[in-house]
C-alpha cells in the first residue's frame, strides 16, 4: 500500500521541474551520506536499482560527483516518465535507465545503490556481486515500515552504516562482499 502511494506520488511530481526538485532536494543528504561510505573517485560508474519515476539518486551521483550512472525499474510507465526526467535535467549523457530487473545485467560496476522497495533484496545483491560489483549499499527501513520492505536477513555483514533522518528510510548500509576479509 504505501509502496504503490509513493509510486504514484513520484508519477504526479515527476511531470515539472518544481514537483522534481522538491521531491529530491531531501535526499541530497542521503547521497552525501552513501557516496561518503564508498570512498570513490567522481566518474565512477554506479548501478541504481529501483529507479522511479523520479531517478533522485541518479540525478544526484550526476549533479555532485560527476559519476555515470545505470539506473533499472521494473515499472515500465515509471521508467518512461523517469526518461522525461532525465531529459528535463539534460543528464542523458550520464543517466542510462533501464526497463527490467538488474538481473539480467551483466556489466561490472564500481558500486551498487538498491533502493528501499526492491525486491527480491537478496537475489539482486548476490547478482550484483556476481557480476563483480562488490560494493553495494542497501537502504533500510525503520522498525516502522519493517514489513512494508523486504528486509535482508542478519546473516549479512555489514561494512558500514549511515543513519537517516526519515519516516520510512532508517539508513544506508555497505555490505561486505563475502569474499573480503576484514582488512581490506
Amino acid at each position: 500500500m504505501l509502496q504503490k502511494l509513493i509510486r504514484q506520488m513520484e508519477k504526479l511530481l515527476s511531470r515539472s521541474r518544481f514537483g522534481i526538485f522538491i521531491y529530491a532536494r531531501p535526499y541530497r543528504a542521503v547521497i552525501e551520506r552513501e557516496w561518503g561510505m564508498l570512498d570513490l573517485p567522481p566518474q565512477a560508474r554506479i548501478v541504481f536499482v529501483g529507479a522511479g519515476a523520479i531517478p533522485f539518486t541518479a540525478i544526484w551521483l550526476v549533479r555532485l560527483y560527476h559519476c555515470h550512472v545505470d539506473a533499472f525499474d521494473l515499472d515500465e510507465e515509471a521508467i518512461k516518465r523517469a526518461s522525461r526526467v532525465v531529459k528535463k535535467l539534460k543528464l542523458s549523457p550520464y543517466i542510462t535507465l533501464h526497463h527490467g530487473s538488474v538481473t539480467t545485467a551483466l556489466s561490472s560496476y564500481d558500486a551498487a545503490i538498491v533502493a528501499l522497495q526492491v525486491k527480491p533484496l537478496q537475489t539482486v545483491i548476490e547478482t550484483l556481486w556476481s557480476t563483480g560489483t562488490h560494493r553495494v549499499i542497501v537502504r533500510r527501513p525503520s522498525h516502522t515500515y519493517r514489513d512494508a520492505y523486504d528486509v535482508l536477513p542478519n546473516t549479512y555483514a555489514v561494512d558500514d552504516r549511515v543513519e537517516h533522518p526519515f519516516r520510512a528510510l532508517a539508513a544506508s548500509a555497505l555490505l561486505k562482499h563475502p569474499s573480503t576479509s576484514l582488512n581490506d
